[in-house]
């Protein structure tokens, strides 16, 4: 007597209501080869590399793992919507210098992991080098964040220029839809202006990212002249030190550029009671009221769409 098999249109099913988690979706394909091709597109849909403070081995494997898979099977890199890229560390940055370390995030249970200047600068450069190698074989990715760990900082200007290559044609990809920078530090002013080029984003969120340290303002205005946010429609700028990184100046150019697509705008300062101190950005915009808004709306912008919803305030976080 045949056993019983469930017809393909129900597997398929099962599988959609599997919420794409990894475990389940990598058991179908195990289970049978006809669902292999079913289940990809949804195994490789969200790709996260932000393994947060782990050991570097980890780190590293987890990088090199996916670039062998994608070097394989290059179409996997056509199911990829959502990606996540996490801390790249420059070697200086642990302040080693000639000794060694201990590293704080080794498997429970294994030897002590010794960290050395020369295994941390092996560490930067390979991962670096996986970056520039797996960003161009993303060609649908719609949703991009670059860092989002607590007192992880990517210095731009520690990064090797084929990683800055990588990372700028990354970003003018047509599919981007989202994009997320934190602690994105010491970018030059071309990043910036590049990712405001982008007629395809439509929400874009800066955190403490410090792009325009030492950028004047004309240098801010002319980048912008040719501005393409035709299509943002969420903003969200959260700082700690609004005025040193031109915050207000860069929250200012981007309402203006947005103004006619703009639906929802949030703005934070962190760790600071200057917070509410708005004027050039609330003189920008139209403010609905409602309980999540604690203060009442400044001058309407003339091209301000009526039903943009602001949130202003700040945020503290323990240091």
């Amino acid at each position: 007597m045949e056993s019983s098999r469930l017809p393909l249109e129900l597997i398929y099913q099962i599988i959609d209501h599997s919420n794409d988690d990894k475990n389940v979706l990598k058991s179908f394909a195990l289970a049978a080869s006809a669902l292999v091709t079913y289940v990809q597109p949804r195994l490789f849909r969200r790709i996260d590399l932000d393994l947060g403070y782990c050991c570097i081995d980890k780190d590293i494997k987890a990088y090199e793992t996916f670039d062998e898979i994608l070097r394989q099977s290059p179409v996997i890199g056509s199911y990829v919507r959502t990606l996540f890229i996490g801390q790249i560390i420059h070697p200086e940055d642990f302040g080693i210098g000639a000794g060694e370390i201990l590293c704080a995030h080794h498997t429970a249970g294994s030897p002590p992991h010794v960290l050395t200047q020369t295994s941390l600068e092996d560490w930067f450069a390979r991962k670096a080098a996986v970056i520039s190698s797996i960003l161009p074989l993303l060609p649908n990715v719609s949703n991009f964040v670059l860092n989002r760990q607590r007192d992880s900082t990517i210095r731009w200007d520690h990064i090797p220029l084929p990683t800055h290559n990588a990372i700028t044609m990354f970003l003018g990809q047509t599919s981007l839809t989202f994009l997320s920078l934190y602690f994105v530090t010491f970018a030059p002013i071309s990043i910036f202006a590049s990712i405001l080029q982008q007629s395809h984003i439509t929400t874009l969120k800066l955190e403490e990212n410090t792009l325009l340290r030492t950028i004047s303002t004309v240098e801010l205005e002319s980048s912008l002249t040719s501005s393409s946010l035709k299509n943002l429609q969420t903003l969200v700028l959260i700082t700690a030190r609004p005025r040193e990184y031109n915050m207000f100046y860069i929250a200012s150019l981007i309402l203006k550029a947005a103004a006619t697509s703009l639906r929802h705008f949030t703005w934070f300062t962190r760790n600071s009671p200057g917070g509410a101190s708005l004027a050039i950005v609330s003189s920008l915009i139209l403010i609905n009221r409602s309980r999540c808004c604690p203060r009442s709306p400044g001058p309407i912008h003339p091209n301000q769409p009526s039903n943009t919803h602001i949130v202003l305030g700040s945020l503290f976080l323990p240091r």
